[in-house]
């Protein structure tokens, strides 16, 4: 490598650093503060933390977290929590960088991974001034409010690259070292918190319906194996159940149930990149399996959002929201590995083909507007606004 490549691979290692530095100081100052009890008295919309940590050291096992959170907060106290969700939140954008580097066959750069990581982790719905909400009715990847989202994000990010690099050379070629650690991790996830699940198994059904009509059941062993992987996680998710519903509140049928009067506002302000994304470029992605299992995923997420809703005194809380944003972060991370290897496809061979640089710059400004409404609020929060 000569000189000039040296010192610009040490320029984008320093920024790097940089921005993971900054990130995580700006997390842990949030969270911090989250787990104040003064803060908490702003409102219900300042944080779920300090109602979860209540519940984990009540006793209640619906969250694996229930046995590492109490223990770190009787150690080292809430900032010794900050601390660990904080790192949480870091180490998850060293597995969607990982994630990328699964995906992204044309970019072989990892530091250029990180940093497309802190964009998947710190994009939200745009912004503009004035703008209602946020949160609320919206799509995000990321959740700064919620002690169980965060860690099971990570969880979820970790299973989804092992088994992406398990079905890798497809289902008729799986790579048992890969089946271990994807079970393993979806379990977890699961037993921090249930929604990637019921996003995930339902498409993971779809994908096995398929294999097994296309293929004639040659691959029949493969697919119940693959198959046996998400019992213990749904005998997991049959025991939270138990504990988070009772005779006054269970999952019903209800369109709509929620965010009626800004939902077609909130989705739109949520969707354009991984859209754009999408129209561009699925002809071209439509025969890779990662790609089409994000979008299914997305879909599938989006449909329980919609349809679904809890009756009772848990409908407010907008649980079935989880597994759109599970299955949303999944497909917005596709987007960016699409992103990124047709950006770096046009930079070595199509550099002359000017339509498809105007639909890239589109790209880059939609993704840019995101991670900039990202920032905005993560300002708002350090400032002591609403999650909402």
């Amino acid at each position: 490598m000569n000189r000039r490549g040296t010192f610009r691979n040490a320029i984008k290692n320093v920024l790097i650093i940089v921005i993971l530095c900054a990130f995580f100081v700006a997390l842990f100052s949030l969270h911090s503060r989250q787990l104040n009890p003064d803060f908490w008295s702003k409102g219900i919309y300042s944080s779920d933390f300090p109602a979860h940590m209540g519940v984990f050291t009540s006793g209640k096992t619906y969250s694996w977290l229930r046995y590492l959170l109490p223990f770190v907060q009787k150690s080292f106290g809430n900032n010794g929590v900050a601390f660990v969700i904080a790192c949480a939140e870091i180490l998850t954008v060293f597995a969607v960088a990982l994630l990328l580097c699964q995906t992204m066959n044309k970019v072989k750069s990892y530091s250029t991974a990180l940093i497309l990581g802190v964009a998947c982790l710190i994009e939200k719905s745009f912004w503009y001034p004035n703008v209602k909400y946020l949160y609320f009715g919206c799509a995000v990847t990321t959740v700064l409010h919620n002690t169980t989202y965060i860690f099971m994000l990570l969880a979820e990010t970790l299973a989804i690259l092992f088994f992406f690099k398990m079905v890798e050379d497809g289902i008729s070629v799986i790579k048992w070292k890969y089946w271990v650690a994807y079970t393993l991790f979806l379990t977890l996830a699961t037993g921090i918190k249930g929604s990637f699940l019921t996003c995930f198994a339902p498409v993971l059904l779809v994908l096995l319906i398929v294999d097994f009509i296309r293929t004639r059941c040659r691959n029949i062993t493969n697919e119940v194996l693959i198959g046996i992987s998400v019992f213990p996680s749904l005998l997991i998710l049959y025991l939270q159940t138990l504990q988070l519903f009772d005779d006054t509140s269970r999952v019903i049928f209800k369109p709509f149930a929620l965010w009626q009067d800004y939902f077609l506002s909130s989705q739109l302000r949520s969707i354009p990149f991984v859209l754009c994304v999408m129209v561009m470029f699925f002809k071209k992605y439509k025969g890779k399996l990662w790609y089409i299992f994000s979008l299914l995923m997305g879909f599938c997420g989006y449909a329980e959002f919609l349809l679904l809703a809890e009756s009772g005194p848990r409908m407010m809380h907008g649980n079935m929201g989880w597994s759109w944003f599970s299955g949303y972060f999944v497909l917005f991370s596709a987007s960016v590995s699409i992103f990124a290897n047709e950006w770096s496809l046009f930079l070595r061979e199509d550099h002359k083909n000017r339509k498809k640089l105007v639909c890239l710059v589109f790209c880059s400004l939609l993704l840019c507007w995101h991670v900039f409404s990202g920032v905005v609020y993560l300002r708002r929060l350090l400032n002591g606004s609403y999650y909402c």
